[in-house]
């Protein structure tokens, strides 16, 4: 047999060997028999008093004849508010600015566009992180005097929430393990180990939406001051748990 010949069916050959060995490695096949295992799901709850009160206020301005002057009077209540919170203690990394829009805006009569002048609006949202409750209320009086202001609404939260969702945790996978006893021993049978779990968290927290200013008879604004009534915060853990039986 030509040499060329045999020389090429061995690479051929060693080839093939190659690609049938690594089409091994990666198909397995096991012969073992498969666990068996019960599942179930629980949750837990835990309410806690917030610490943290998270303040949405922003500027929105219509009807300014020029896109400068939209944008300068905006700015200058929303660096009015700025001004209050670094009075107030709140650090810049706790001021967020969460939407900016500055725009020509327009009326539109008989299917025609006419442009009325020029727009802007921003918003902030601010965290004040554990502190007496009279700060947050303080601060809210102070925005709404700022002219052109736009309160949106506050909501709640915790600076730390880990230990309250470690909390829920525990009690869910307590009432999971409950519940897989009750019906390992309903169907005649024994719990061995976990096998798996997964889980979900979140928190119920409702945004409030308050009015800081009252309006008397004539449409002018009149001094109320504001108290929050922070309630509680929900925090949920839901665990979905395998274990192993015999």
């Amino acid at each position: 047999m030509n040499a060329s010949l045999v020389s090429s069916l061995i690479v051929g050959i060693a080839l093939m060997s190659s690609a049938y060995l690594l089409s091994n490695r990666v198909t397995t096949i096991s012969t073992a028999p498969s666990m068996k295992t019960l599942q179930t799901s629980a949750d837990g709850k835990v309410k806690v008093t917030p610490d943290t009160v998270v303040i949405s206020a922003g500027v929105e301005l219509h009807n300014r004849t020029t896109q400068e002057i939209a944008y300068k009077d905006m700015n200058t209540s929303i660096n009015a508010v700025k001004a209050i919170l670094k009075d107030a203690g709140i650090e810049e990394k706790n001021i967020q600015t969460s939407s900016l829009y500055v725009s020509p805006e327009y009326s539109y009569t008989e299917w025609k566009q006419t442009q009325e002048g020029y727009q802007a609006s921003t918003t902030l949202s601010i965290r004040v992180e554990k502190k007496d409750p009279k700060v947050t209320n303080d601060i809210l009086d102070a925005i709404a005097k700022v002219k052109d202001i736009r309160m949106n609404g506050v909501d709640y939260d915790l600076a730390d929430k880990e230990k309250a969702y470690a909390e829920a945790r525990k009690m869910a996978l307590e009432k999971a393990r409950e519940k897989a006893e009750a019906m390992a021993k309903i169907a005649g049978v024994s719990i061995v180990s976990v096998a798996s779990i997964s889980e979900n968290v979140s928190s119920g927290v409702t945004p409030i939406y308050q009015n800081v200013r009252m309006m008397d008879m004539v449409g002018e604004a009149k001094s109320t001051s504001t108290e929050l009534s922070l309630g509680q915060v929900e925090y949920t853990a839901t665990v979905n748990v395998a274990y192993e039986i015999r």
